[in-house]
């Protein structure tokens, strides 16, 4: 028997309260964690279904075709709430990442040929960067509630930057990771953190949020500015920029060459998830989550409005699991130690 299998917990709470007078949190997964081929096929019941064994509290949802396609044969409140246990089955959206298939092609001689695969299997299971927008909207108006939404605002479409307005893209909050391309777009460097330019530029693109995202901060890129986790937490800090959701993201071997090293931290974060509180508490990744959440805690002041967001994105693929059953006992141990090293944190 495996440590992980010996760390299921019994069935627990939606929402977790970490002691009387601290703030609730919530843990969520992403729906292209799921096993091998099932992120590009699985439906709306099978999703509720894997959810409710995980114990996850709802899912963040990057579009993909098999799964908008099945909301919208559903009425949005079979679709959105389980009528039995009265669980939301989509909790945010993200922006898909899928380049176009034209784009594919084009770059197909280019580019190493792992990644021309990755990119033309993507272009295949969801709709490229843009086109997903539209969809991310069709789910908000079928939720009957505001959904938070994971937005990527230095993109552009035919070369036209895109704007997060509430009239085209009604979300709770607008929300973006921090990566290399991002400081690029915006021309944020670290000599211009103290500057105010970070919370300006996201003002300017009607984003209202950041989501911490452990991976995409340690990204480095050759043609793009790089700059430290802890130089943007600072920024994100003293500018009061609202914190609004961390990524924990491990395992993370999808976006070598070019981020080995990060890949490397990244499998044994997963391990660290997969073991107890104290192992992930010894991480980088464990750092960043501890630094965002006093962050948070302080924005929050005394009285939270809504509870801690964190959303698990552990790829799929990197927990070698030989079956379902192995695969959902691991994603139970990882909520499970999360909880416990979230609850420690909002304790202190």
């Amino acid at each position: 028997m495996t440590h992980y299998e010996r760390l299921t917990p019994p069935k627990q709470e939606l929402f977790y309260t970490a002691a009387p007078g601290q703030p609730d949190f919530e843990i969520a997964f992403s729906n292209l964690d799921l096993l091998k081929w099932k992120a590009a096929t699985i439906g709306v019941n099978e999703l509720r279904d894997r959810l409710s064994e995980m114990g996850y509290a709802d899912t963040e949802v990057t579009p993909t075709y098999a799964l908008v396609r099945d909301i919208g044969r559903l009425a949005a409140r079979q679709a959105f709430h389980n009528e039995q246990g009265g669980q939301r089955l989509v909790g945010s959206v993200h922006q898909s990442f899928a380049p176009a298939l034209g784009k594919v092609a084009r770059q197909a001689f280019s580019r190493p040929p792992q990644q021309t695969a990755r990119d033309f299997i993507l272009s295949r299971v969801m709709p490229e960067t843009h086109a997903s927008l539209q969809d991310m909207q069709r789910m908000q108006a079928w939720a009957g509630y505001r959904l938070p939404a994971i937005v990527y605002p230095n993109y552009q479409h035919n070369g036209e930057a895109i704007y997060y307005d509430q009239q085209n893209a009604p979300f709770a909050e607008r929300l973006t990771q921090l990566y290399p391309a991002l400081y690029q777009a915006y021309g944020i460097t670290n000599s211009s953190l103290n500057s105010h330019r970070l919370k300006e530029q996201l003002a300017v693109h009607e984003v209202n949020g950041v989501c911490i995202s452990p991976f995409h901060m340690r990204r480095t890129s050759p043609v793009s500015n790089n700059i430290a986790w802890s130089a943007l937490l600072d920024e994100i800090e003293r500018d009061d920029i609202p914190l609004q959701e961390i990524h924990i993201e491990a395992g993370r071997d999808d976006m070598a060459p070019g981020n080995d090293a990060i890949g490397r931290a990244t499998a044994q974060e997963k391990d660290a998830l997969l073991h107890d509180a104290d192992a992930i508490a010894k991480t980088e990744l464990g750092d960043i989550v501890q630094r965002s959440v006093d962050i948070w805690k302080r924005q929050q002041g005394t009285a939270p409005h809504k509870p801690l967001r964190q959303v698990v994105e552990v790829t799929a693929n990197s927990l070698n699991a030989p079956d379902e059953p192995s695969f959902i006992a691991m994603h139970q141990a990882i909520r499970h130690n999360l909880g416990a090293f979230t609850t420690r944190l909002l304790a202190a």
